[in-house]
């Protein structure tokens, strides 16, 4: 009896992955992969860029003095968001160091123009502070899910019980185990594509 289900189990993955679309390259099968936010800084990051260089006259104290400190910054930025990929620990690691010096930087330079109390700076520094406190918050979270080997899988309400709990009862055993081996096999055919086109 169990033979008969694991074969229908298989069977039924066979079916699922014929079924796919496969005229779609595995890049936008992937786009919204779980528990990665890198898209979302990538975007803080060039948001962040804008507003350093577009708002330079408005918040630096001496705009000759402080241009290159913020170009070099723009730069930086840019490049971390060009390099950012949901398959390289070093990008998203690299995306939370910017995001971290950024928000330190940024934020002790708008206290500082607040206690001068000159409010335009203030609030710029703040909103460029702002924006990388948002982006390092997502930087870490895709960093925990890398590290954590969650990167790409959905979460369910299996994770978070007890081992051996008996808190399945919504789905039964041959259901998880299913739902597991799709996504295992989707897993090694997006892995196949991605690895394939890239010869």
């Amino acid at each position: 009896m169990a033979r008969r289900n694991e074969f229908e189990v298989q069977k039924q993955i066979m079916e699922d992955l014929e079924s796919a679309d496969i005229s779609v390259p595995w890049v936008y099968r992937w786009s919204r992969i779980s528990h990665y936010y890198g898209d979302s800084a990538r975007q803080l990051f060039i948001a962040a860029a804008l507003v350093m260089l577009i708002a330079a006259p408005f918040y630096t104290d001496d705009l000759p003095s402080d241009l290159p400190y913020i170009v070099v910054g723009v730069i930086a930025l840019v490049v971390a968001a060009a390099i950012t990929t949901p398959w390289k620990k070093m990008t998203i690691g690299l995306d939370a160091f910017a995001a971290g010096v950024g928000l330190i930087v940024f934020e002790v330079w708008a206290l500082h123009a607040y206690n001068n109390n000159e409010m335009l700076k203030f609030v710029i520094r703040e909103v460029l502070a702002v924006i990388f406190l948002f982006a390092l918050y997502l930087s870490a979270k895709t960093l925990r899910a890398m590290l954590l080997h969650r990167m790409g899988k959905t979460d369910t309400p299996r994770d978070f019980t007890a081992a051996g709990s008996s808190s399945d009862n919504e789905q039964s055993t041959d259901q998880i185990k299913w739902r597991d081996a799709v996504q295992n096999a989707l897993d090694e055919r997006n892995d196949r594509e991605k690895f394939d086109s890239n010869d």
